[in-house]
């Protein structure tokens, strides 16, 4: 019966590392993938009885988290590539719900609005000439801008080398 008990524990553990390999083959997959985070395998025991007189049984994958570390941010020639440095979301209407990305590579649209590349429209608030915000979460559009633009007189730039 210990040869049995043996072998359930040692078979438990070779499938949690099948499932953690295939979350880091997954990892490794998509790692030129434009906003994509990686994830971690977590382990858990398998325990039968109670307190102290519990028995180990072996491990299991109790999950796949994903990280949400910063990325590197590169610089792609395009005006309409935004990236999000530390924590927060873009906004984007799918329908009429709203979907969440950290992937900035937006287009303009034939109507003037900034959407993903699956024609997702970007949100976002419109605001006052003080920076208040003005009225409900909307799609952002560059259709009919009036303002004239005005010269940059001064940059500040932060950077880090990876």
């Amino acid at each position: 019966m210990a040869i049995l008990g043996a072998l359930s524990i040692a078979r438990s553990g070779l499938i949690a590392t099948g499932e953690a390999l295939s979350v880091i083959g997954n990892n490794i997959a998509n790692v030129n993938t434009i906003a994509f985070k990686g994830s971690r395998s977590e382990f858990s025991d398998l325990l039968a009885g109670v307190g102290t007189r519990s028995v180990g049984l072996g491990t299991r994958l109790a999950g796949v988290s994903a990280s949400f570390t910063q990325g590197g941010v590169e610089s792609t020639g395009r005006s309409t590539d935004i990236a999000i440095q530390g924590n927060g979301f873009f906004v984007v209407r799918d329908g009429t719900s709203q979907a969440y990305t950290r992937k900035g590579n937006f287009t303009l649209n034939p109507d003037g609005s900034l959407a993903t590349q699956d024609g997702l429209p970007l949100q976002g608030y419109a605001l006052d000439a003080n920076g208040n915000i003005v009225g409900p979460l909307t799609d952002i559009s560059f259709n009919g801008a009036t303002s004239q633009p005005s010269p940059t007189t001064t940059v500040h730039v932060k950077n880090n080398l990876d």
